[in-house]
């Protein structure tokens, strides 16, 4: 939906010899919240739900065509669910869980990250993918701060 409010502002920060060292490039939504960051050859945009929750992130480089993204979803409280953040090629990298206690403090957040090694031969590269999961929890006071966090588990996972 094409959004009529939208503006647009540039700014440039030049070095001490007048020569431009970063520009800057945003369009803001009728919300007044930025859509698209243009930052040299970095494309970021935005996306956003009803409440005004980043629910999307998109990273391209122009040079590249690199693009990584990442989404969010978030309850009615507005407290973060979930992140997930995806590579190149649409694959999922790397997905975060939270949850919350009845006063809207996290309890637990679990991650699940893949990471990718190479091993250099004296011929040949191979690749390839490992899964893990970790996972943190909290413990809170009796006024509901948190004292520490606390690691229970970190597990590996089959990639297949």
């Amino acid at each position: 939906m094409l959004d009529r409010n939208q503006k647009t502002v540039e700014s440039t920060t030049c070095d001490e010899n007048g020569r431009v060292v970063q520009s800057i490039r945003n369009k803001t939504n009728s919300g007044k919240r930025v859509v698209e960051e243009v930052r040299g050859e970095m494309v970021y945009k935005y996306g956003y739900d009803e409440c005004g929750n980043e629910i999307l992130k998109i990273k391209k480089n122009q040079l590249t065509g690199i693009e990584k993204t990442q989404v969010s979803v978030y309850d009615e409280k507005g407290n973060q669910l979930s992140w997930k953040k995806f590579d190149n090629k649409g694959n999922l990298v790397k997905y975060k869980v939270y949850e919350y206690n009845a006063n809207n403090k996290i309890v637990r957040e679990t991650h699940f990250e893949s990471y990718e090694i190479t091993h250099p031969s004296s011929h040949e590269e191979s690749d390839f993918v490992e899964y893990y999961e970790m996972m943190k929890s909290f413990e809170f006071d009796i006024n509901g701060r948190r004292n520490h966090e606390l690691h229970p588990s970190i597990q590996y996972l089959d990639s297949d």
